[in-house]
């Protein structure tokens, strides 16, 4: 029986870990994806929502908040207690919250359009971080390492660094920063504490 691969599957040579280039041309040299999980709202940080300031205080129609964790303590939407100013030519919304980032916003990329219809908290994490909500896709740092490549082999290309304070690590552990159905040399290497 004949196995076809992908050439594309199959590391440049016999070094997996060897370096190589793109396989097409590509303008980033670096990628840092900050996933904060557990960390500030996304609406006191990055994601400015004026409609939820003009709405601040009120109940949210048709929500059923049996559907939750946190059955007793739902109330009605709020604000972000923060202030929001627009900066770079970019005119992007930042928070008071970070002064100094802010003024780098222009060299900043933002994902706004993240959704999960999962409010349970693993298959979410997967969502956010493999586009999928179950176990076994390939996660963002390894997409990246796959199509822009790797410039050392005595350096991992894809890092991931847990809670300094080794609190634990997110729902769904190491599946967060798989490769999924990728080479495994394209996983995340993580940093403990």
């Amino acid at each position: 029986m004949e196995v076809w691969i992908a050439p594309s599957l199959i590391a440049d040579g016999p070094d997996p870990l060897a370096p190589r280039v793109p396989q097409l041309p590509v303008k980033a040299k670096s990628v840092i994806w900050l996933f904060v999980n557990g960390g500030p709202s996304q609406v006191d940080t990055w994601d400015y929502k004026p409609e939820l300031a003009k709405r601040d205080g009120m109940e949210l129609n048709g929500f059923d908040n049996n559907t939750g964790f946190f059955t007793n303590a739902v109330g009605p939407l709020m604000k972000s207690p923060f202030t929001w100013k627009q900066h770079g030519q970019s005119g992007t919304w930042v928070s008071e919250i970070f002064p100094h980032l802010a003024e780098h916003t222009d060299k900043m990329a933002f994902v706004h359009s993240c959704h999960t219809e999962s409010n349970n908290h693993s298959p979410a994490l997967f969502m956010i971080n493999t586009g999928s909500t179950r176990m076994g896709w390939p996660c963002v740092g390894s997409w990246l390492t796959y199509g822009l490549g790797s410039e050392s082999r005595n350096l991992p290309s894809f890092v991931v660094m847990s809670d300094p304070l080794d609190r634990g690590l997110p729902k769904g552990h190491a599946s967060n920063w798989g490769a999924g159905f990728l080479p495994s040399v394209h996983q995340g290497t993580w940093l403990r504490p």
